[in-house]
């Protein structure tokens, strides 16, 4: 089956791709996981809050960030599709 057909019955998810085995990732979630546990020992509830929203926001602005960088190259690799058809 091709790319193409894959993408039409929806079988195309870059989504769904796993994290690559790296260990300065494995190392960043740790510090993120045991951060958030001491900071939740030590805030109180009101001092939560703001740390949620935070951590919200910058969730939602990754998310948009790397939609906006599919996108972008989306645009570049059909540039090149359309370059390396046209030439002669």
């Amino acid at each position: 089956m091709s790319i193409l057909e894959e993408l039409y019955h929806g079988e195309v998810n870059p989504q769904s791709s796993h994290y690559i085995n790296d260990d300065r990732l494995t190392e960043l979630m740790s510090i993120v996981s045991d951060t958030s546990k001491a900071l939740d020992n030590i805030l109180y509830d009101k001092d939560k809050q703001l740390l949620t929203e935070l951590t919200n926001a910058s969730s939602e602005l990754l998310t948009l960030s790397e939609m906006e960088f599919f996108i972008k190259g989306w645009q570049l690799c059909a540039q090149f599709m359309i370059d390396t058809f046209s030439l002669k």
